[in-house]
């Protein structure tokens, strides 16, 4: 069975912060495609793979926990990673021929939910999440299941970026932000929580940041790229602000450091990032 692993992150495959940070000889990133937050808590963490192949059979429960599972080399971290945060890590596969979707349960081996089309996953994976009216604004270039889930009126999660270990411990959270109308010295995510015409706010973005941090208590660090230069900027967040809505309004920073790309190693950028 093949298992395409889609993501709304446009810019991955060209994402040089992140080649650099998996590069480390020990250090393993995790990420997850989803991270649903509900009453300012994380109420679930999801996974996708997108079944490419004769038309996907929703009785061949055996075969699909197995392949999820081979799809997910460090499924056994993430399933402790969900645990210490409280909830569950679902792993959703689906297809577009016929919008069939099964929700698994990895950790306990077991099939949780089957739907026949993305709209009733949507309704289900409304569930977890705050109702907030979908932006008017969408990104282009992202997977067809994000894009017909909000011609449903739905939408799927969230992403985490990036998830550090090392020596089996948390190191951070890693946020990545492309940067191309500002020098990576000069961009500042506090410049972009309020939405416009062009894009939507990243307050609720920052907010599930927030949270997830929270709920494994570590911290947070932004690591701003761009396509057109060979350094990054290395920003670990100090603090949230929050508004009335309890969207995140202004992040405080601590020091920015930048680096050469080619010339960063695992010990500096960990000295780095876990220097209060």
């Amino acid at each position: 069975m093949n298992l395409i692993k889609e993501t709304s992150e446009r810019s991955k495959k060209l994402n040089k912060g992140e080649a650099k940070i998996n590069s480390f000889p020990h250090s393993i990133q995790l990420s997850f495609e989803g991270v649903a937050i509900k009453n300012l808590k994380v109420t679930a963490v999801f996974d996708r793979g997108c079944y490419k192949g004769p038309n996907l059979c929703l009785e061949e429960e055996e075969t699909l926990l197995k392949n999820a599972i081979q799809n997910e080399p460090h499924y056994k971290i993430k399933t402790e990673l969900a645990s210490t945060m409280g909830v569950k890590w679902y792993y959703i596969i689906y297809e577009y021929k016929t919008e069939y979707s099964i929700v698994l349960d990895l950790e306990e081996y077991k099939v949780v939910k089957k739907y026949p089309s993305f709209l009733e996953l949507g309704k289900w994976l409304s569930l977890f999440s705050d109702s907030v009216p979908l932006s008017n604004y969408e990104e282009n270039g992202l997977p067809e299941i994000d894009t017909i889930m909000r011609k449903n009126k739905y939408s799927w999660p969230g992403n985490m970026d990036g998830l550090l270990i090392n020596n089996n411990k948390i190191v951070c959270v890693i946020e990545y932000q492309n940067t191309s109308k500002k020098r990576v010295a000069d961009h500042d995510n506090n410049d972009y929580m309020e939405s416009s015409y062009y894009r939507k706010g990243d307050g609720r973005r920052w907010l599930v940041i927030k949270l997830i941090e929270e709920a494994l208590k570590t911290k947070t660090v932004v690591i701003v790229w761009s396509y057109n230069e060979q350094v990054i900027a290395i920003k670990p967040i100090k603090n949230y602000q929050l508004n009335q809505y309890n969207n995140v309004s202004k992040i405080d920073w601590q020091k920015k450091v930048m680096c050469n790309i080619n010339t960063l190693t695992e010990e500096e950028f960990l000295k780095i990032v876990t220097t209060e």
